[in-house]
């Protein structure tokens, strides 16, 4: 008889899964999957859990997804053996806990009833903690009367240069006359003002004008997606901690722009309303990817 193995998340995207793997489990964007993981950074076939008869033992194997699969921390190339209790990463988001047979054996001595093999979960939304200073305050000490905490609303964002703190700062302020947003942005920003032929042969219908850095900075958004995050991957790539690897998407479909977020740490906000699906965006409209802002600019032709 194969031996089983245990496959379960308690938190994030994949929270609630929680099933027995005796001969193969794969992990990806796609329904065939045995575990489904809805998120654009995750490839259609990512990695799958499978025995190996011959050598009675369970092997983890990455199947040349984009964003890598972690074995308790670390890349996994071509197929890893797997042992008693294992944390197992995909694309560097999305975690799931990793029982080997003998936990799971023990388990089951005990009288525990081992997890029912289910169809996964489709899990479209999740609950991201935030960071200390935003979240909410902490328990109070035995003998205080605990107070409920107001809920917090996003305030109107104001056309206003705001200062990137210097806590948030991934490196040094810029000397005078440059900019830390010009080297981290891809070749899609142009720190300097476009002649008339280099107009010409871009021509952008629409540009993001960052506005809380020591200059503006533009990156000119091409028809179709534009992801925006921290990944080298990105079209437009925004180095600070503020800003999830995959943080938004801004999609150009002729004369119109809408914005949606990708599950981000610190969320993506319009005009100081909180992005929870796909929302149009209008020229003007003030843009914040965590504390970054940026107002999205129509550029005629």
């Amino acid at each position: 008889m194969t031996p089983q193995a245990r496959l379960f998340a308690k938190y994030g995207r994949l929270a609630g899964t929680d099933l027995l793997v005796a001969d193969e489990a794969t992990l990806g964007r796609n329904e065939d999957n045995t575990v489904v993981v809805t998120s654009r950074s995750t490839s259609n076939h990512h990695a799958r859990i499978f025995f190996d008869p011959a050598e009675e033992l369970f092997y983890l194997e990455d199947l040349g997804s984009l964003n890598g699969t972690e074995l308790d921390g670390v890349p996994v190339e071509g197929r890893k053996k797997l042992g008693r209790l294992h944390i197992i990463s995909i694309a560097g988001r999305h975690d799931l806990i990793y029982q080997g047979p003998q936990l799971v054996a023990a388990r089951l001595e005990k009288g525990t009833q081992g997890p029912p093999q289910r169809e996964p979960t489709r899990v479209e939304h999740q609950v991201v903690p935030l960071p200390p200073t935003l979240g909410p305050q902490p328990a109070p000490e035995s003998g205080e009367t605990p107070t409920e905490t107001p809920e917090r609303k996003p305030t109107q964002v104001q056309r206003q240069v705001i200062p990137l703190p210097a806590a948030l700062a991934p490196q040094p302020p810029p000397a005078k006359g440059e900019s830390e947003f010009a080297s981290k942005v891809d070749s899609k920003v142009d720190s300097t003002v476009d002649s008339e032929e280099d107009k010409v042969a871009v021509a952008p219908h629409f540009q993001l004008v960052f506005t809380n850095f020591e200059q503006s900075r533009r990156a000119e958004l091409e028809e179709g997606e534009n992801t925006v995050g921290r990944s080298v991957s990105v079209q437009i790539q925004i180095e600070s901690p503020e800003i999830s690897r995959l943080h938004a998407v801004l999609k150009v479909h002729g004369t119109t722009v809408t914005v949606r977020d990708e599950g981000s740490h610190n969320k993506t906000y319009l005009d100081g309303v909180l992005v929870d699906r796909e929302t149009a965006a209008k020229p003007g409209a003030v843009l914040r990817f965590g504390t970054i802002e940026a107002r999205l600019q129509r550029v005629d032709e």
